[in-house]
């Protein structure tokens, strides 16, 4: 049996993949617990997990998640696809992304296809087009401009946002855009209208490959602090910026 989670709403994604990762420990105690993420995975370790119940072997609770995104790592999970949708064990697998259409689409279709139960939670994404002019062009200068140039851009901003929240969205969209690049062979491929696709592709050139995968990580730390303390928000940003 397999549950299939999908969509952007993180927070009640996980929770609901908990729940049902309880519930069935309830129910089945002597079953053995196994989880597996992008980095855990190679061809000995699926196989091994996915290998045909014995008679005398206990039943498996496995919990996939975020194994899709590597190229990588999809190519090992494709070839033992036909294992997946064989297996006896129940499979609780998630893939949580960030936007509507991206590379992931056509490998979350082809999991659906044979999963037995999926669950789909989608936040309610307010277009992108109501935000300010000046918001874009922060996110492209940051990756694309100077310091001085960045810095001057975000008082700008400051002037019309009471927080850090919306800047650091919009360079959060800009970075994910980029690696939806660097993740695809093809504009088609990326999910991302042509225009974004170019303005991003020209950012990561910049940038580079490296710094592109790292910033994520430095700026959803930048945004767990500003949760905590909102008036450091633009403090955090300044800072990011002149440590660049």
């Amino acid at each position: 049996m397999i549950y299939f989670f999908t969509g952007n709403d993180h927070k009640s994604l996980h929770k609901k993949k908990q729940d049902l990762l309880t519930a069935l420990q309830q129910k089945q105690s002597e079953a053995s617990i196994i989880s597996l993420s992008g980095d855990d995975i190679s061809e000995e370790s699926l196989v091994t997990v996915l290998e045909t119940q014995g008679l005398f072997v206990e039943k498996k609770i496995i919990s996939f998640s975020q194994i899709c995104n590597d190229k990588n790592i999809w190519e090992i999970v494709k070839k033992q696809l036909p294992a997946f949708e064989k297996n006896n064990n129940i499979i609780l697998w998630s893939e949580i992304h960030n936007l509507p259409l991206m590379p992931l689409k056509k490998k979350i279709e082809k999991i659906q296809s044979f999963a037995q139960k999926t669950i789909t939670l989608d936040k309610v994404i307010v277009s992108q087009k109501k935000e300010s002019p000046n918001l874009f062009l922060f996110a492209e200068d940051f990756f694309t401009k100077n310091k001085k140039e960045v810095w001057t851009r975000l008082q700008k901003i400051r002037e019309k946002e009471p927080d850090g929240d919306k800047p650091l969205n919009m360079l959060l969209w800009q970075n994910r855009a980029m690696l939806q690049v660097l993740n695809s062979q093809s504009v088609e491929e990326s999910g991302l209208k042509p225009f974004v696709h170019k303005k991003a592709g020209h950012a990561v050139k910049i940038w580079g490959e490296e710094k592109t995968k790292n910033s994520l990580v430095s700026l959803v730390v930048i945004g767990r602090e500003m949760r905590m303390n909102k008036k450091k928000g633009y403090n955090l940003l300044e800072e990011y910026i002149l440590s660049r």
